[in-house]
């Protein structure tokens, strides 16, 4: 290779460039100048608001500037990979696959309590329960709008009134080696989705369940917990609350510590 000044014939992208050139041509003959012009207007982004993000081409000035609705955006990419992510899940059964996307819709809408469950779920149908109890208690963080303490008896059902936001808290005093069964059913079939969490006693997650599953099929959106082993003593908080399949109505719960 010759190394010095690079001639015409020579630099790089020259045949990009030339391609970019030839479609630009044919485009002109084929549609005429004025029809290709609007095709690249319609490409072109919204109008300007408030919420925009301007960005000015080198060589332009402001009143040739692209609008770009950064909010906008995000929202119709996350809504994509979210679609996109729940084709995986329940059509093609990969979860895995739809973790990927989950994780994708996430980045475009971090604050949305809703991509937590998502990936939540994925983890669930992966057989992964402690890093879905993990994302599920991130969904109830940012969804949380009801905190209610609930004492419990064991094996004895209750009765409670889900609401949009709402968690139920039953603090359970246990020892090492205990197994710890949790029950959420909604009392309407399928009114409510509910979901439950188990803390540690340091508030760590340790197992989550959202809906019963047979395969990529789900059977159920009740929520059970069967015989999880505890593993150390101390006072552990199950959190019961609802997913997005329905969040008003009534719940039966039950706590059973063996």
């Amino acid at each position: 290779m010759i190394y010095g000044r690079k001639t015409q014939n020579s630099y790089p992208g020259r045949g990009v460039v030339l391609a970019i050139q030839a479609i630009l041509i044919l485009g002109i003959a084929y549609f005429g100048i004025e029809a290709l012009a609007n095709i690249f207007d319609k490409m072109a982004p919204s109008p300007y608001n408030a919420n925009s993000v301007v960005v000015y081409p080198s060589n332009a000035s402001s009143s040739t500037a692209w609008d770009v609705d950064r909010s906008t955006m995000n929202a119709e990419y996350a809504s994509y990979y979210s679609h996109l992510g729940h084709q995986y899940l329940y059509i093609t059964g990969e979860p895995a696959q739809a973790l990927v996307q989950f994780n994708k819709a996430q980045s475009f809408a971090p604050n949305d309590p809703n991509a937590d469950l998502a990936i939540g779920v994925a983890y669930e149908h992966m057989d992964m329960p402690s890093r879905a109890a993990a994302e599920f208690l991130d969904y109830l963080r940012m969804n949380e709008d009801y905190y209610v303490p609930q004492a419990w008896y064991d094996e004895v059902r209750q009765t409670v009134q889900m609401y949009e936001g709402r968690i139920f808290a039953y603090d359970v005093d246990a020892t090492a080696g205990d197994t710890l069964s949790v029950r959420a059913q909604s009392v309407e079939y399928n009114e409510v989705d509910p979901l439950i969490v188990i803390l540690d006693p340091y508030g760590n997650p340790l197992t989550g369940r959202d809906d019963v599953l047979d395969g990529r099929q789900v059977l159920s959106m009740d929520a059970f917990i069967n015989e999880y082993s505890l593993p150390i003593s101390g006072d552990y908080t199950v959190l019961v609350s609802h997913a997005g399949g329905g969040s008003i109505g009534m719940v039966d719960v039950t706590v059973d510590l063996d």
